[in-house]
């Protein structure tokens, strides 16, 4: 079921471009035994952006495992570690979620079939967030390079922890499967001291492991919803629309996203994928184009 159903064995590759904004990922996942009750998978996201005025060049590993405990429940943990070599911040933390599927059975006694019908998916998310700033002697923040100013680095630091719920409900044998999801995020300090120290306005803070189209907005986040579907539209044809919002944890101001996304598998072994998205944020749209590849083990 979507979202939450976790992709066959694969390695895939994933170009994403908007004005100002590039990011490539790669990423794969495997079984761990013969009885494929144990996942695991793996990301590696680069990111390059000037988008709203602020350069920042980004690195993002992410480790993950799988357990399907059995056909209705399974678990997933994994650590995530994002860096911005530009502008000196980085996090670290664990992801944790847990699904639970309920089925019923349709057609005569001596014909029945079991079938997917709802589904719930809990995920944390906990981030130790951290930051390099210059400051003078005594303390006080200054930018960088500014002249005729004794400085010395510090570091400012807050820590994020990030619970969501996604609800889905799978009609005609899964050909749709409407969702929705909510998600609120907690910090240690006012994380307005965080972003404002380096700068960073407008620049992803939230972890790509939130997924949906909370990627698309910049800055931390306070709250976040997304609805969306998933539509069988052929055979091996998926297509899922998204829409969301976002409310900022630094003004409050909410932003605005969806996205359209398809994906193909050719043959047995080749899956395609295709996307639209854009995001308002501050009054400002930009544009995202989405290319994807995998190869199916």
């Amino acid at each position: 079921m979507e979202p939450g159903a976790l992709a066959k064995p694969h390695i895939g590759l994933t170009e994403t471009a908007a004005r100002g904004y590039s990011s490539t990922e790669a990423d794969g996942s495997f079984h761990l035994d013969e009885k494929a009750q144990w996942d695991a998978d793996v990301t590696f996201t680069h990111t390059n952006s000037t988008t709203s005025g602020n350069l920042s060049t980004a690195n993002e590993f992410m480790f993950g495992a799988t357990d399907f405990l059995d056909d209705a429940n399974d678990w997933r943990g994994a650590i995530d570690y994002w860096n911005d070599t530009t502008n000196k911040i980085r996090y670290v933390g664990p992801t944790a979620s847990y699904t639970h599927t309920w089925f019923e059975t349709q057609g005569r006694v001596q014909d029945q079939d079991t079938v997917e019908t709802w589904g719930l998916t809990l995920d944390l998310g906990l981030n130790f967030y951290s930051a390099d700033v210059d400051v003078t002697s005594n303390g006080k923040e200054v930018r960088k390079g500014t002249p005729n100013v004794v400085t010395k680095a510090a570091s400012v630091t807050t820590t994020q922890f990030h619970p969501s719920l996604t609800l889905e409900h799978a009609f005609y044998d899964e050909a749709l499967v409407p969702f929705i999801t909510a998600g609120h995020y907690f910090y240690s300090v006012d994380p307005n001291t965080l972003e404002s120290a380096v700068n960073k306005v407008g620049v992803r803070l939230s972890p790509a492991s939130t997924a949906g189209v909370d990627v698309l907005v910049g800055g931390f986040i306070k709250n976040s919803w997304a609805l969306g579907t998933v539509v069988v539209v052929a055979p091996k044809t998926k297509l899922k629309l998204e829409y969301g919002r976002n409310q900022s944890a630094t003004d409050d101001t909410w932003s605005t996203a969806y996205s359209v996304k398809v994906e193909h598998t050719f043959g047995e072994r080749w899956r395609g994928s295709l996307g639209w998205s854009h995001a308002v944020q501050q009054d400002v749209p930009i544009e995202f184009g989405t290319l994807g590849l995998a190869y199916l083990f």
